[in-house]
């Protein structure tokens, strides 16, 4: 149908109009901030990878699943907060959790 036609068009014409505007790729920011300064460091970064030519994505660590990350194809840039004695900043602790499972189970 036309309607399909236009919807498969219109999808097409998304894509490559990302790939022109993001030349370079994609780009995953995931951060850890206690009192926001590693969230500002991810929003500063991610609008200079726009710049670039990357398309970046900046998540919250406690918004990210951990599990998704050996699925990830794009580059990965951690920005990392700690507080007290290097302790994970709250927004981390899942995600660091998750990762010393895998790592004490040999699977990294």
């Amino acid at each position: 149908s036309a309607i399909a036609e236009n919807a498969g068009s219109s999808t097409a014409s998304t894509v490559a109009a990302s790939a022109a505007s993001a030349p370079k790729g994609p780009l995953l920011i995931l951060w850890g901030s206690q009192t926001g300064t590693a969230e500002g460091f991810a929003s500063v970064l991610s609008r200079e990878a726009r710049q670039r030519g990357f398309a970046p994505r900046s998540i919250d660590l406690e918004d990210y699943d951990a599990d998704d990350l050996e699925k990830e194809t794009a580059p990965v840039v951690f920005l990392m907060a700690t507080h007290g004695e290097g302790e994970p900043t709250d927004n981390a602790v899942a995600f660091y959790k998750a990762m010393n499972c895998d790592l004490q189970a040999g699977l990294m």
